[in-house]
């Protein structure tokens, strides 16, 4: 395909939940509270990611109980520094491993939704954080956004882009496609192309994808651009994108 998902800016962004210190949406009463109890420990993850936690309670309850579970443990940890977000990370892989096979089965509208909720994402780190550190942010990966004002903004872009991811796992297990989407084809490439070279494209845009300009300013703006022509690609070939790159961001 002339239009190819790098591993590196997949990676930047698909984290299953961003790791840097996300304090702000956390109440020092109850990280800190002589005793964490599983119900604070629940609250505690509500206020950090509301919609991931809401996904993991409807669709994932059993694992939900362990990710509580482990925050009460972790208490000690949690008083030490470390950040709440490099826990949910930890606890919530599993899930997507476990269900790396079935990822492909996953039903074609969750994924598209997926993809429009990264692509919010990258907007809003473009918008918040400014090119040049939207840019680092891919290069560098999520240490980049430190501050504690740009991340309480971000964080309800990524909470949506990360109930996304598990909306569409459990798709894929309770209520997959009828038969699982097939590897994407050299064709479906050119749709993209097609697709990214009409006149409504943004100027530059195609050309900042297809070298994967990273230095560009206008990288991160291009690459929500890209996302959402992809999300909205209509047909088989577009059904067989989107599963190859939501497969990909499990890998």
């Amino acid at each position: 395909m002339r239009f190819k998902l790098t591993r590196r800016s997949l990676t930047a962004v698909l984290a299953v939940v961003l790791a840097a210190a996300l304090g702000a949406f956390v109440m020092l009463d109850l990280v800190f509270a002589d005793r964490l109890t599983p119900a604070r420990a629940a609250v505690m993850l509500e206020k950090n990611s509301p919609q991931l936690v809401s996904v993991l309670k409807a669709k994932f309850a059993a694992d939900f109980t362990r990710i509580v579970t482990a925050t009460v443990e972790a208490k000690q940890e949690l008083d030490g520094g470390m950040p709440l977000s490099g826990l949910l990370d930890r606890q919530t892989r599993p899930i997507a491993e476990r269900l790396d096979d079935e990822a492909r089965s996953a039903p074609p509208e969750l994924v598209a939704e997926w993809m429009n909720r990264l692509a919010d994402a990258w907007n809003a780190v473009e918008s918040v954080a400014g090119p040049q550190l939207c840019a680092r942010f891919v290069n560098e990966g999520p240490s980049v956004l430190s501050d504690p004002v740009m991340l309480e903004a971000l964080e309800p872009a990524f909470d949506a882009r990360d109930a996304a991811l598990f909306a569409a796992l459990a798709g894929a297990r309770d209520t997959p496609t009828a038969m699982p989407v097939g590897e994407a084809t050299v064709e479906d490439g050119l749709a993209i192309d097609a697709a990214m070279s009409g006149l409504e494209v943004p100027a530059g845009y195609a050309q900042i994808i297809r070298t994967d300009d990273t230095e560009s300013r206008d990288y991160c703006a291009a690459l929500a651009y890209f996302y959402r022509t992809v999300a909205d690609l209509p047909g088989e070939s577009g059904q067989r994108i989107r599963a190859e790159y939501f497969v990909q961001s499990l890998s």
